[in-house]
């Protein structure tokens, strides 16, 4: 499996609940190059738990690892994914190889989600509603929060 490297973009764009950082905003933790609690035990759970795209498929290239497209791609199931677009570099999932790579994952029968920043674009494949779609993120958001907190249960 890859490693983050000098990747740290899920530190800014993505919420952390446990320390109450919003969406967009950078962690405390987040250091000049990845996360200065990586690798330690005052590492958060929900930040050891989560790998996106990248980090999780070899075959995905180089170019896409999220510091380099400015796009965060997060799989939900085999039909669904989220992109999550740096709104520091307005229109990123529009242009390049993340556009190539939406692109892709629609002529092979999946929707997504992509947000910047507080807007969400839905790009559904046909014979998907909007509300399916929002249904399959929900549930897995559910499934993570409940690994979670088995984790924390087990650890105490």
């Amino acid at each position: 499996m890859r490693k983050c490297g000098e990747c740290s973009l899920c530190c800014k764009l993505i919420e952390v609940r446990e320390l109450s950082k919003p969406a967009g905003a950078n962690c405390p933790h987040r250091a000049e190059i990845g996360c200065s609690l990586y690798g330690t035990e005052k590492m958060l759970d929900c930040c050891l738990l989560y790998s996106c795209m990248w980090l999780l498929l070899d075959r995905i290239p180089d170019e896409l690892r999220p510091d380099r497209c400015r796009v965060i791609f997060e799989k939900i199931d085999d039909r669904t994914f989220i992109g999550i677009s740096d709104p520091a570099f307005p229109g990123a999932w529009r242009m390049g190889i993340a556009a190539d790579f939406i692109r892709l994952l629609m002529k092979q029968g999946a929707s997504a989600v992509i947000a910047e920043g507080t807007t969400k674009n839905v790009l559904p494949v046909a014979g998907r509603s909007e509300q399916s779609i929002f249904d399959a993120i929900g549930d897995r958001i559910r499934k993570d929060e409940e690994k979670w907190r088995l984790r924390l249960t087990q650890q105490t």
